[in-house]
């Protein structure tokens, strides 16, 4: 299914076709919104069953990931203990699972040296820290590490009067301010934007100190007016941490395996490609009765922005599948 065809298909379901009352830029932020709430609602039910995994196959991966070693640390005083950062990939959405690959340095119990060994990561919330580091069952070792998403934002401060950044990491703090300073105390900085040396109308960043270009396989795109078919979703790198204790002696993590679930395909469709007689817009990645389900939810968005009376009985007439959690329900009675 094509970008065009869910259009026709949305405007079908609307009864617009002669008449459609909205713009095009209207319905290419609806209809990625309409993707993104159908990947949500799915992630949240996950491998409950078959049905629910094959809704987003396409958008699963899986990646091997090494350390980044200026973001890691084994601070003997350290609350975290040994923490090993990584960064995620530049399209991640959301985690599944995490696994750590430990390099075994000397021999220890029935691991030999130089070996590799392999343990699950469990998921770290903040709240659980406090309880953990107290309790002997749950504290952090080797065979139960536990992964922790802990963005570390960094901004920039002003240098000198040639619009040169430096950036300040005050890690593992992991508390960043813009500071210059001044009378021997510091303050918060007023930021210039800064501008591609190749072509100085496009701003690289701005006061957020977020990049507007970024950098995929060596090629440049704008991260504000992105293009069809682009995947990347996230403004700043993702940081994830690795916490297995303080002894890093016998076990040394060397990498983790991840699968994760993608950021969808940005989609665009044109002025020109709806003008033409063929069809030339944006192939979808989804199977055609996802995209069916994502057109339900395109047209719940539209109905509810336009007013539309019809929403009340849309919803009930569009819910092609019970809730696993209806259909156990219905299964004990």
């Amino acid at each position: 299914m094509t970008a065009r065809q869910v259009y026709e298909a949305m405007l079908i379901e609307m009864n617009k076709v002669e008449a459609p009352s909205m713009l095009l830029e209207d319905f290419n932020y609806f209809f990625n919104k309409a993707i993104y709430q159908y990947i949500n609602k799915k992630y949240n039910i996950y491998d409950v069953n078959q049905q629910t995994t094959d809704d987003i196959r396409v958008l699963k991966a899986t990646a091997v990931i090494y350390p980044e070693t200026n973001n890691s640390y084994n601070a003997e005083d350290s609350l975290y203990g040994g923490v090993v950062a990584f960064n995620l990939p530049e399209d991640y959405l959301h985690i599944l699972n995490c696994i750590c690959d430990f390099k075994v340095n000397r021999q220890f119990k029935c691991y030999n040296k130089d070996s590799h060994v392999q343990f699950a990561a469990r998921r770290l919330t903040s709240d659980m820290w406090s309880q953990i580091i107290n309790n002997f069952y749950m504290r952090p070792m080797y065979r139960r590490p536990y992964y922790f998403i802990h963005n570390v934002n960094i901004l920039p401060k002003e240098e000198d009067k040639e619009n040169k950044k430096v950036y300040i990491s005050q890690f593992p703090t992991d508390t960043f301010q813009p500071r210059t300073e001044e009378n021997g105390k510091f303050k918060t900085d007023t930021f210039k934007i800064i501008r591609d040396e190749n072509d100085p109308s496009v701003p690289l960043d701005d006061n957020s100190g977020l990049n507007r270009i970024i950098t995929i396989e060596n090629k440049k795109y704008s991260n504000v007016e992105r293009e069809s078919n682009f995947r990347y979703g996230n403004s700043e790198p993702i940081r994830l941490e690795i916490r297995y204790g303080k002894d890093s002696t016998v076990f040394k993590l060397e990498k983790i395996y991840i699968d994760y679930i993608k950021t969808p395909q940005h989609i665009r469709l044109t002025q020109e490609q709806l003008d033409l007689t063929e069809d030339t817009s944006q192939m979808l990645e989804f199977p055609d009765y996802v995209c069916q389900e994502i057109i339900n939810e395109l047209v719940k968005l539209m109905m509810e922005n336009a007013s539309d009376p019809r929403l009340q009985t849309n919803i009930p007439i569009n819910q092609t599948i019970a809730q696993p959690v209806q259909q156990s329900q219905s299964s004990k009675k």
